[in-house]
């Protein structure tokens, strides 16, 4: 009987172990994408920056050309 019990004592913890390293990794693999998302979003925004930052430079360099004719 000590041996059934030691058994069952040993399954309950298997099986807890695993449901707990299973939601880890969900939680793992949400945080990823989040990550991922605000990556995306932050290449975006700096990539909006650079083109403005091009075209202000053009504007600039028609701006002198004009004042100069």
């Amino acid at each position: 009987m000590t041996f059934v019990k030691a058994a069952v004592a040993a399954a309950v913890l298997v099986v807890a172990n695993i449901s707990f390293a299973a939601d880890g990794s969900e939680r793992s693999i949400s945080q990823n994408a989040d990550f991922r998302e605000s990556q995306a979003a932050l290449k975006q925004h700096r990539e909006m920056h650079e083109t403005l930052a091009k075209e202000g430079r053009q504007s600039d360099k028609t701006g002198s050309v004009q004042a100069t004719n």
